[in-house]
């Protein structure tokens, strides 16, 4: 008997081998220790064999061992060694293998047909259903049903077909009574008879073991139904989400159909989220209109119990007499008891169903509320026996209300919602409920439950004021029924009065009612310094908040630095955010790398994004491939979407041909429809190849294989033919099918021919066969446009323009001129356009401008052109100034169009007035001095009643003169309320607009306040780092750095930098140190050096201040203390203070040069020309600057120097000095003559001419 492991491993046994043994290279006592970290018995390998040997008995002895156990070991040693492919391929096939083993054992017990546990579907075939499997009560004939009438809705049966036929989930929404559930019925046993169906019990309690019992449960290719009658039912339980994914993902064959009531649709659609709203479609029954209620009028039913509103159902359904007995309920209960215990138990269901949706209809819940009921509501106070509660419930059932099985009572949702208790309020439920029972938990649950807003704040206040204390459920509840952000700052800060602690649903819900990416991320940041772990749904969450795809990539990055174990739900929100197929293709690899079953509805979202991309087709092939061989390894079949895909990525026709006939024959796409057939067409390079799908199509057309053909695929051959003759022929065999012709089949015959006879022909047959087309002029141009908008470059494009003007058309429509200029690439050839339609006497429409605008080359350019619009009278629109404000390079130029906007009395919205502050940062001008235009935008953001954004009033700011400005503009718009919140961001801009502490410490201040009392959410170390900026002193700023800690804010590179700055110490310094080692992983060596530029260039200030040399002096010794770096700059101001006027300053000169030898400091020119200043005569300062120059301890030497050298000379000496310049520093002989003017005027020195 063949092994598990010879059964799914052996084709990869080699591979293994090699792939082990080239990983422990020879290292096989590491080897063993992983294997055995693993589970694997290693006792049985021997230690004195050769890696080699050690795996070959590894994998011989792994035969021996069961799936489960082999599948534990490979997966461990594939997450060991994370780089081997041969392992993580092995893991998958593992994978699958258990499921299939689970599989078979469930095929063995019910007779090889799979099935699913009773308790959570119960499975039937389409043409088995019984009425009352989906309509329960309502499917008896004494409440009206009718099996042998149906009346079809057109809008409503075939658009559930098509969706089901294109394999989308589907919801149908509507009131009681509206057919929702019947719909469902007879859409499956009229159309999918032999499919098998798995109605959901509302009383399944769904875990995990029952959903991982779900997989791969079909193996062919019918389809699977699941149904959720009600599935508002549904989704309060922990894992229905999970379900409704493993359902999805299981097979492209799983459709799922749910019924909903109209009330409850948002909170359906809330509770599943985006990424699998995405995949259902919702199908609203609206009410009848006049041409079925007549239909219904002539029906045979008895009127006289009906109540008819606006539903179908309402028209067979005995509501009138349900209502009258429930009536009679009401008015007997006070005198009779039996009829009292029956309408208090029809109205505790109702109260049950609204308050406990998990245990409605538990007989033992009903009668336990109906007791409190008769206790406190009724002046006659006594308790009921089992035997009447027994007697009630018999009278309900035979009276119609309730049907009775075992522990459950169900009652039909029409008499629940129109005739049961239908007077009182929603309000006088949920307080006579929280009467009852008084605890937190039930307060919490009824205020997720109500709909109003309003009553779930009145919910709040009054358990509060009854004594029960909220918890984070209560909370949680109230956070997801509002967005407004005082209300939702208010909660928070009753959470921390109530020391209710934010858990992970708290920031879920917070992140999710954020408006923005970045407002997600800091509440996300927040959530993370509160030290609250997050999961897949915080991530998915923040995944839907995102923009683009970077920021989608990045936060899936973090998920994966996570432990958090993530679902296909996280690919399905990145797919969601990719903009090009290459991001997409990123995905589905990562998707499929994480041991993720790829089913069709993924691969249709990832190649969706095929054509998104700018490049060629053609260059994504081995992307496209790699997701064609998914299909194939995974058992799955190609739609037409991802077929057409498959075959646009193909390098040439013939490799598009070979693959089609490969997948009809491995019958891996789901038909031949002529849009395939069209794409194989367009894909050939010659009448020939083209002809070959062409005719295959046609054969299955004979053939009754295609039905639906199109003019498309006629359209392309034409396109392929090599003459006008061919061409026609394929025209007139279109008659044959008798299509509907377009304008691109007179296109592509336009285009075959340049005979002006047969051109006229092709007008007079297209105005003959586009009835909608009168004017023959008129279809002549248009031909010609759609010839011109088909070409592929605008040289093309101008040939076949030039073409229909030799033809002796006058060319008369705009939109001739507006795809020739569309194709232009360039301002030069836009402007040749523009002009042939003015020799034309053409006049431009304001499409044309506003194209023209955009292909200018520079705003000046666009501006010309503009001022011609203004010219022609056109009347000109908002998209204008749009293309206008594109073409900007700086502030200036944007707020010359925002003015020329206003002008002319449009009103400006938001997003124009960022467009226009946009371009603020681009001007290298002093932002102060464009203070006034500035302002000249927020009068009218002030003008319009609107309201600022953070960037449009961080740019205002920028703007202003001064802080106080600044400061005074900031507290008007706050007061006035026009901003739409205070961001961190704005106090930044403040703090940095400060002069001094004192200024900066307003703005600051004001911010703190917001923050402790939660206005602000998202503190940012920035404004920290500012207001350590403008410390006056090392103190004030370190008490600055003590306080961000309260925050728990991330230290920047910033903040230690401004630090150090401040320091006067090293004491200080090494605080500093000390605090960056602990807080900040950037290594020390650059804030080392901040802190001694910081200290040079404080002791370089003091040099200055300094009266005299011995003054410098001792500010020197101190530097050298301190261990200041010291550079010839310091020493230039030592020499500064040297009296040359006194003896000793030739000694106190050469004491500062023998420092400078001391601490190895070369002299530059200026210390060096101080220096020989302060020597006594000629011979010493020449001796002096010869031996420097020998010890080579000059960095440089300019003229200054020479000067100084002849001004101690006497005649010869001069001569000698000027000889060495020539020879030696010939550059220095201009400066050197023009600084020493002779009274001759001539040059002392001549420049030596050199070889």
């Amino acid at each position: 008997m063949t092994s598990l492991f010879e059964k799914h491993l052996s084709t990869y046994e080699a591979d293994i081998r090699s792939d082990l043994v080239s990983a422990y290279k020879q290292n096989k006592s590491l080897f063993l220790a992983v294997l055995e970290d693993c589970g694997f018995p290693t006792e049985h390998l021997a230690d004195d064999q050769s890696l080699f040997i050690t795996v070959t008995d590894f994998l011989t002895y792994s035969k021996k061992l069961d799936i489960q156990t082999i599948s534990e070991i490979f997966t461990k040693l594939q997450q060991k060694n994370p780089g081997l492919t041969t392992l993580a391929t092995i893991k998958k096939v593992l994978e699958k293998a258990k499921k299939d083993q689970i599989i078979d054992s469930i095929s063995l017990d019910n007779n090889n047909k799979p099935e699913l546990p009773k308790d959570f579907f119960e499975a039937k075939l389409a043409k088995e259903l019984q009425p009352s499997d989906l309509l329960g009560l309502r499917a008896q004939e004494r409440n009206g049903f009718r099996e042998n009438i149906y009346l079809e809705r057109e809008e409503v049966d075939l658009k559930i077909y098509n969706l089901i036929k294109k394999r989308k989930n589907v919801i149908i929404s509507g009131k009681p009574l509206a057919g929702k559930s019947r719909t469902i019925l007879e859409q499956l046993k009229r159309n999918f008879s032999e499919s098998t169906v798995y109605l959901a019990n509302k009383d399944i309690d769904i875990n995990i073991s029952k959903i991982e019992s779900l997989i791969n449960h079909n193996k062919d290719d019918e389809s699977y139904f699941y149904i959720f009658n009600d599935i508002d039912n549904f989704i309060e339980q922990k894992y229905f989400n999970n379900l409704i994914v493993k359902i999805i993902a299981q097979s492209e064959n799983n459709i799922i159909l749910a019924s909903c009531r109209t009330i409850y649709v948002k909170s359906v659609f809330d509770s599943l989220g985006n990424e699998l709203n995405a995949l259902f479609a919702p199908i609203k029954i609206n009410s009848l209109d006049e041409e079925l209620r007549k239909k219904l009028d002539k029906l045979d039913v008895d009127r006289d119990s009906l109540i008819k509103d606006d539903t179908i159902g309402s028209y067979f359904f005995p509501l009138s007499e349900m209502k009258s007995r429930y009536i009679d309920l009401e008015k007997n209960r006070e005198n009779n008891k039996a009829e009292r215990i029956q309408y208090e138990i029809l109205r505790s269901y109702k109260c049950i169903e609204f308050w406990r949706r998990n245990n409605r209809g538990v007989k033992d819940i009903i009668i336990e509320y109906a007791q409190k009921r008769l206790l406190n509501h009724y002046p006659v106070k006594s308790n009921v026996s089992p035997y009447e509660w027994k007697q009630s419930i018999k009278v309900l059932a035979r009276l119609g209300f309730i049907k009775h099985e075992g522990k459950k009572i169900s009652i039909e949702s029409a008499y629940v919602e129109k005739i049961i208790a239908n007077q009182e309020s929603e309000e006088e439920f949920v307080f006579e409920i929280i009467g009852y029972y008084p605890t937190v938990e039930n307060a919490s649950k009824l205020i997720y439950r109500v709909s109003k807003k309003e009553l779930s704040w009145q919910l709040y206040d009054h358990m509060r004021h009854i004594g029960i204390k909220p918890d984070h459920y209560t909370f949680n509840s109230l956070l997801t029924k509002t967005s407004d952000r005082d209300k939702i700052l208010n909660l928070l800060c009753d959470m921390r009065r109530a020391e209710v602690k934010p858990n992970e649903f708290t920031f879920n819900i917070l992140i999710k009612q954020q408006n923005n990416f970045d407002d997600a991320w800091q509440t996300y940041q927040k959530m993370l310094k509160q030290k609250i772990e997050p999961s897949v749904i915080t991530f998915n969450t923040l995944l839907s908040k995102t923009n683009n795809f970077d920021d989608a990539w990045q936060i899936y990055l973090k998920l994966l630095d996570t432990d958090i174990e993530f679902s296909e739900s996280t690919f399905y929100c990145l797919i969601s955010k990719t903009s090009n197929f290459e991001q997409a293709i990123k995905i589905f690899r990562s998707y499929c790398s994480s041991g993720f079953e790829p089913n069709i509805k993924f691969l249709e979202s990832t190649l969706s994004k095929f054509h998104l991309s700018n490049e060629n087709p053609v260059d994504f092939n081995k992307e496209v491939m790699y997701v064609h061989e998914q299909i194939l390894k995974f058992g799955l079949v190609h739609t037409t979407s991802t077929f057409r895909i498959l075959l646009a990525s193909m390098p040439d026709f013939e490799s598009a041909w070979d693959i089609y006939q490969e997948a009809v024959n491995s019958k891996k796409i789901e038909k031949s429809s002529p849009t395939i057939f069209t794409q194989l067409i367009d894909k050939a390079e010659t009448y020939d190849q083209a002809n070959k799908p062409f005719s295959e199509m046609m054969r299955k057309v004979s053939n009754s294989e295609i039905v639906g053909l199109t003019i498309n695929p006629f359209n392309k051959l034409i396109e392929k033919a090599p003459d006008f003759t061919t061409a026609w022929s394929i025209f007139e065999y279109i008659s044959k099918y008798q299509l509907s012709y377009d304008s691109c089949t007179f296109s592509n015959l336009m285009l075959k021919t340049d005979d002006r006879k047969e051109r006229d022909f092709i007008l007079l047959e297209a105005k003959k066969r586009l009835q909608h087309i009168d004017d023959i002029k008129y279809t002549r141009n248009s031909l010609y446009a759609s010839i011109i908008s088909k070409t592929k470059s605008f040289e093309e494009s101008w040939i076949d323009f030039e073409k229909l003007l030799g033809a002796g058309t006058k060319p008369n429509l705009v939109s001739l001129f507006y795809y020739l200029i569309r194709k232009t690439d360039n301002y030069k050839d836009s402007q040749k356009v523009y002009q042939k339609m003015l020799d034309m006497e053409i006049q431009p429409d304001l499409t044309i401008f506003n194209i023209l605008i955009l292909k200018a080359d520079n705003f000046q350019d666009s501006w010309q052109i503009y001022q011609k619009l203004l010219d022609t009278g056109i009347e000109f629109s908002e998209p204008t100034f749009y293309c206008l404000i594109r073409k900007t390079s700086n502030f200036e130029q944007a707020i010359k169009v925002f003015r020329s906007y206003c002008s002319f009395g449009f009103e400006p919205n938001m997003k124009f007035i960022e467009s226009t502050l946009g371009k603020f940062h681009l001007s290298n001008e002093n932002p102060v001095d464009f203070n006034k235009e500035v302002m000249y935008v927020h009068e009218q953001i002030l003008k319009f009643n609107f309201v600022h954004t953070t960037s449009t009033f961080r740019i205002l700011i920028a703007s202003m003169p001064n802080f106080e400005s600044a400061w005074d503009i900031y507290q008007e718009v706050v007061n006035s309320k026009k901003i739409k919140k205070s961001s961190p961001t704005i106090f930044t801009q403040l703090i940095d607009k400060a002069e001094t502490y004192d200024q900066a410490n307003k703005p600051f201040s004001e911010m703190m306040r917001k923050v402790s009392n939660s206005e602000i959410i998202g503190l940012t170390i920035n404004p920290f780092n500012k207001l350590i900026e403008k410390a006056p002193d090392f103190t004030t700023a370190w008490s600055i750095f003590e306080y961000i800690s309260k925050y728990q804010l991330s230290y920047d590179s910033c903040t230690f930098e401004s630090l150090i700055r401040k320091a006067n110490s090293i004491q200080d310094r090494n605080r500093v140190l000390e605090e960056a080692e602990s807080n900040y992983t950037k290594n020390s060596n650059n804030l080392n050096k901040i802190f001694a530029e910081e200290q040079r260039k404080s002791f370089y200030e003091l040099l200055k201040q300094t009266s005299c040399f011995k003054d410098a002096v001792q500010v020197y010794q101190e530097m050298i203390d301190r261990e200041i770096n010291l550079s010839p700059s310091i020493f230039l101001r030592i020499l500064q203070k040297v009296d040359r006027t006194k003896k000793e300053a030739f000694n106190e000169a050469m004491y500062v040069h023998n420092l400078m030898c001391k601490k190895d400091v070369i002299h530059n020119s200026p210390t060096l020309d101080l220096l020989l200043k302060c020597t006594p005569d000629f011979d010493t300062a020449w001796r002096l600057y010869r031996a420097i120059e020998r010890d080579n301890r000059v960095s440089e030497i300019s003229f200054h120097v020479f000067a100084t050298l002849i001004s101690k000379a006497n005649k010869n000496e001069k001569r000698k000095i000027l000889e060495f310049v020539k020879t030696k520093y010939p550059k220095l002989v201009t400066e050197l003559n023009t600084h020493i003017k002779p009274k001759s005027g001539k040059p002392i020195l001549k420049k030596k001419k050199l070889n």
